[in-house]
């Protein structure tokens, strides 16, 4: 790989695209033998997203895959393969397997819908593309009428597919046996007509599984994708090899229990553990190639950390990026800084539904993580993805975060007891994802943080000191669960600050340390439409008793009346009704005390 003179490929999935294209390549061709040789009948790679699975599964297929028209023909593959390593070393291998085999390969990685009915045209779109491929089987005279049929009507299937719908519009029994069974009706063509067993590629198969969780059909993809999966492998003769990718290992719905001949390689699998991803010597290189030998602690710091197997590894994503921002045209390859390039990229569906739901002990967890801590779990291998929407615990979640990346196991902590796994936040570019996520919950740009806040600036509006008091706990518990747990009296003001500000409008104003009456208060919350306002003078109480609490609330409304800090508003405002607010915090707790002696019903002249 000469990374001085050529391009990064940034989001390519087709081997021979960027071979021929003279990109940078970390070639990892040589672990085809193995692939090839030694591995079981059916391997599962599970890896974190954007480290390359789609583009290994294109090379094996592009190693493989034979010339249809002409079996013996491996011209394309000696085009391809001739400037990479197993070409060159392993001569023997490729003669024996080079462009030998029929290869089905599909990808579920844009598999998406808002209902099952347009999930299900998604897959009978990606098969569609699959019969395409093999369209020229038509033409041919020697193929069986009911073959070629076949391959007609899942081409078609694409264009018609209204066909199979029943009359309401859902999806038939019908077209879910046709497109459950149209892989392992293919593999069983393709058998018959080369005699040789077929290599299925299934790339990112979880995918419609998590989307589906999101839209709500879980049961109906599941159906499908397990009807798919073991018409293809499990006592399929045609089947030669198969290799299948994803992010989360789901065998408690037996996606998989019904092939007994699969292995996984997961992320403490030894087996192919450098096979998808950078690791640091490749990265090294590839640093040292861009003119950048001495920018390795940096962008390992940023997008290292991830554990496989063992073995550190760097997710080539991030690190492409980079290396392509430094090089580009005007830049310094000495100054360029990382950045965060793993945030706005697809998969953040997990971590969206826990955040959604907070957790008091859980969140303290997270947030330790957040911080460069470490918590060790038991891990929940065969946690499926609607557990994430039944209240999942913590140890679930983040054994759902270790598999998408957000989490990795630390080697460099030994568990305090048997069984269990420690794990942190890799790097900092996935730190910044889990702050960036937490900014946005608590931001004007999230409905839900927007529509508690104008709750409580209504409570308050309205004198409600106890719906006042549930609505700021809650929001405590979300808040500070990502933040200082030892806050003090300005912190609290900061956050109530920020919260109420959210609801400011053309009648709703708000006033942080204005200066009133002889002194100065700390909020101050107004609507000028019905004349009423809300005074709110904050303490942190000594210690966390309800009692010291309410002793604090007291002295709080005591210091709003001696000081006066009503004065203006009832001599130079038009406020009707005044509610004064003792508010005394204590970690994530907070009590509020409404001076009811001080209400003030004020009837203003004329002038």
């Amino acid at each position: 790989m000469d990374s001085d003179k050529a391009f990064f490929p940034l989001g390519e999935e087709n081997f021979a695209s960027l071979i021929k294209s003279g990109a940078c390549y970390v070639d990892k061709t040589l672990a085809l033998k193995d692939l090839v040789t030694e591995s079981p009948k059916v391997s599962l790679m599970l890896r974190p997203r954007r480290f390359g699975k789609s583009l290994t599964m294109s090379m094996i297929k592009n190693f493989l895959e034979m010339n249809y028209d002409d079996p013996g023909d491996i011209t394309r593959q000696e085009k391809i393969f001739k400037n990479l390593k197993v070409f060159k070393e392993q001569p023997q291998f490729c003669a024996d397997h080079m462009g030998r085999y029929p290869v089905i390969s599909i990808s579920f990685g844009r598999v998406n819908g808002t209902s099952f009915k347009d999930a299900f045209n998604n897959i009978a779109d990606v098969l569609g593309k699959v019969a395409d491929q093999f369209s020229f089987f038509l033409d041919r005279e020697d193929i069986p009428h009911r073959s070629s049929l076949f391959i007609s009507m899942m081409i078609d299937y694409r264009n018609v597919k209204t066909s199979m719908l029943a009359s309401d519009g859902s999806v038939s029994p019908e077209a879910v046996n046709f497109i459950t069974g149209f892989l392992s009706r293919l593999m069983d063509f393709l058998y018959r007509i080369y005699g040789i067993q077929i290599v299925v590629i299934i790339d990112e198969y979880d995918v419609p599984l998590q989307k589906a969780t999101v839209g709500g059909y879980y049961d109906q993809m599941l159906g499908v994708i397990r009807g798919i999966f073991s018409t293809v492998l499990k006592g399929n003769d045609s089947l030669g090899k198969a290799y299948v990718t994803g992010c989360l290992r789901i065998t408690y719905q037996s996606i998989f229990t019904d092939a007994n001949n699969f292995v996984c390689f997961g992320l403490r699998s030894a087996e192919y553990s450098d096979l998808i991803g950078f690791t640091p010597d490749e990265v090294h290189k590839l640093l040292d190639d861009s003119g950048m030998t001495d920018r390795y602690d940096e962008v390992a710091r940023w997008y290292d950390g991830y554990t496989i197997g063992g073995r550190s590894m760097l997710c080539p994503w991030s690190v492409l990026n980079f290396l392509s921002s430094a090089k580009r045209g005007g830049n310094d390859p000495r100054t360029v800084k990382p950045e965060n390039y793993w945030a706005n990229t697809s998969g953040n569906d997990v971590l969206d539904m826990y955040l959604e739901s907070p957790r008091d002990i859980d969140d303290l967890k997270l947030t330790n993580l957040v911080n460069g801590g470490t918590e060790e779990i038991d891990l929940q291998e065969f946690t499926t993805y609607p557990d994430i929407r039944n209240g999942i615990g913590f140890d679930t979640f983040a054994t759902l975060l270790l598999h998408t990346g957000y989490l990795t196991y630390d080697r460099n902590t030994s568990p305090s007891q048997e069984g269990k796994t420690v794990v942190r936040i890799p790097n900092e570019e996935v730190r910044q994802c889990f702050t960036q996520k937490v900014n946005y919950l608590f931001s004007k740009e999230n409905p839900v943080w927007v529509s508690r806040a104008v709750e409580l600036s209504s409570a308050l509006l309205a004198g409600d000191a106890s719906k006042s008091r549930e609505i700021i706990n809650d929001m405590l518990l979300r808040f500070i669960s990502f933040r200082d747990i030892t806050s003090n009296e300005s912190y609290y003001h900061g956050f109530l600050t920020g919260v109420l500000g959210l609801t400011t409008s053309r009648d709703i104003s708000l006033q942080s340390n204005p200066e009133s009456g002889n002194g100065f208060s700390d909020i101050i919350l107004m609507n000028d439409d019905n004349g009423t306002a809300a005074i709110l003078e904050l303490k942190k109480s000594t210690d966390g008793k309800r009692s010291s609490r309410l002793r604090s609330c007291q002295e709080a409304v005591d210091q709003i009346n001696e000081k006066q800090y009503d004065y203006h508003l009832r001599h130079d405002g038009d406020y009707n009704t005044i509610f004064k607010f003792g508010l005394s915090f204590w970690g994530k707790k907070c009590e509020i005390l409404l001076d009811e002696s001080g209400r003030q019903k004020l009837q203003h002249s004329e002038n």
